[in-house]
Parts: structure tokens; sequence; C-alpha cells
């Protein structure tokens, strides 16, 4: 999936999975529900993540190749792990440290719907892949875009709808 795809998905299903969970969305959880959704991506160097992170994305690369690790459900429940210990610190604030999750976790799903799948079950061999695949930047992966445009706009309006009160005090 393009990088566009890849934040749109996150932030698409920040907003319904934080409001469940009871943190209600905010601007800076969609914020780094986005940043989680590019994160796994650290390992390819000419990636919008990797190009900032250079030092860690050609380490990343050269040792484990372009959706590898980070790309596999041990690293998911690391990054996961590591969230949690953030936000049992304080350092991060539950909510916060959630939406990078499910912005990473979202990366994971929309690459597995590419022909070249993930390793999900990393360090073991084999990718995962849906039966029904889209190639990056297709006419598949545009009519998916259109798809979680609609549904982020709908995520919007439904949290807002029956919390008006608190998506004006999460803008501030």
């Amino acid at each position: 999936m393009t990088f566009v795809t890849h934040v749109l998905f996150g932030v698409t299903c920040y907003i319904p999975i934080s409001a469940l969970l009871g943190y209600p969305p905010t601007l800076s959880g969609a914020a780094l529900a986005a940043f989680g959704a590019l994160l796994p991506d650290i390992d390819e160097p000419r990636s919008w993540i990797g190009r900032r992170f250079l030092f860690l994305s050609q380490p990343l690369r050269t040792f484990f190749g372009h959706r590898g690790i980070t790309h596999s459900l041990a690293f998911c429940i690391l990054i996961g792990a590591l969230l949690g210990l953030l936000s049992h610190s304080y350092a991060l604030p539950e909510g916060l440290a959630l939406a990078i999750l499910i912005g990473y976790a979202s990366h994971l799903i929309a690459d597995a719907v590419t022909p070249g799948g993930i390793p999900l079950m990393w360090p073991f061999k084999g990718r995962y892949s849906t039966p029904c695949t889209v190639r990056t930047g297709g006419a598949g992966e545009m009519v998916i875009f259109f798809v979680l445009l609609v549904g982020l706009v709908l995520a919007i309006a439904e949290f807002t709808a029956f919390n008006p009160d608190q998506f004006q005090h999460s803008l501030r």
C-alpha cells in the first residue's frame, strides 16, 4: 500500500477502536495513529519514515530486508510492550500509546492485502497474504482508498454526533 493509504487506514481504524476502548479520539491521537501506520516501513530507506530515520532504516533493511521483522506479529507485540512501558511510566498517555499501536497494526493488515504479503510469523519462513490481493498503487488500492475515506468521514460524524462536547474539547 502507498503512504497515503496507510495513513488513512491507520486514522480510520483509530477513531472507532479508541472510542470503543474508552479513549475518546483526539487530533493528537489521530496524528500518532498516522505515525504508527508508517512505522513498519522504517525498514525501507526510501520510504517516508525511512528517509527520516536512515540510521535505523539502513541497518534494518540490510539485516532483515523490507517487509521483514518490522512487518511481523512479533515486532508488533514488541512495539505494544514498549508503548505499554511508556504509558505505565507516564511518559506517554495510554490513549496515545494505543493510537500508535492501532496505526502499526493497521499497516500490517493493509500490507497483508498485497500480493507480497507479510512475514506474520517471523522468524518462521513464509508470508501471509489474504486470498484477495490488491497491487500497491493499482486500481484496487484506489477503491480501498475511497472506501476508507468514506469510512473516516462516517467515523468522525458518528463520534461527533454522540460526543460533540468531547470532540470539541479534543480539538483544543
